[in-house]
């Protein structure tokens, strides 16, 4: 079976954009900038991957802890000033 198309139905046809809703991204970077950094990153690292990602995992929990210790430093240290000493 053959669709003929009129020439304003064609027309329409081809000037149709379909929209599509982008999710939320991560820093202002789309799915396409994701999946070249992504390539990049395989292509660089390749077998080594894995390590890469595990030591980088490590390294920001690391981070965590320290920048976790130094809030609890700080707030100790405004609960003691806020207190009165004893005489």
């Amino acid at each position: 079976m053959v669709c003929r198309l009129g020439s304003e139905h064609l027309g329409t046809l081809l000037h149709t954009r379909i929209r599509v809703q982008e999710g939320p991204s991560l820093f202002g970077i789309g799915d396409w900038e994701l999946f070249l950094i992504a390539l990049v990153a395989l292509l660089l690292f390749g077998n080594r991957l894995p390590s890469v990602m595990h030591s980088l995992g490590s390294s920001l929990s690391e981070f965590r802890r320290g920048m976790n210790e130094v809030r609890e430093n700080l707030r100790k240290s405004i609960e003691e000033s806020g207190r009165p000493k004893d005489s």
